[in-house]
């Protein structure tokens, strides 16, 4: 996400493919399918920025946040805070405390 913010998409790039190698299969095997949805929203985001505008984007996020927000690990929330606040163009630290609340 910091590549992504700092415009160095050719680190981000190399640093996602390396990821997604490295730790697919364990995330396949343990069922983490958060993470890997998390990490196709990344994806997107990176190939079209203006994604973030359409509904079908917008739904699968609020779909990743889900119900569980309320018993959701801080630093997790922060991760989809950042999402939510690229669809909804807030600043990402009102949207960390509006998730929080």
């Amino acid at each position: 996400m910091l590549l992504l913010e700092l415009d160095n998409y050719d680190l981000f790039q190399s640093r996602l493919m390396s990821f997604r190698k490295k730790h697919k299969k364990t995330l396949l095997d343990q069922n983490e399918k958060r993470v890997l949805e998390f990490v196709k929203l990344i994806s997107m985001y990176y190939k079209d920025n203006a994604c973030v505008e359409k509904e079908s984007f917008k739904k699968r996020v609020a779909d990743l946040i889900g119900q569980n927000s309320k018993i959701e690990d801080i630093f997790i929330l922060c991760f989809y805070a950042w999402l939510k606040s690229k669809t909804d163009k807030k600043d990402l630290y009102a949207t960390c405390l509006s998730l929080l609340e």
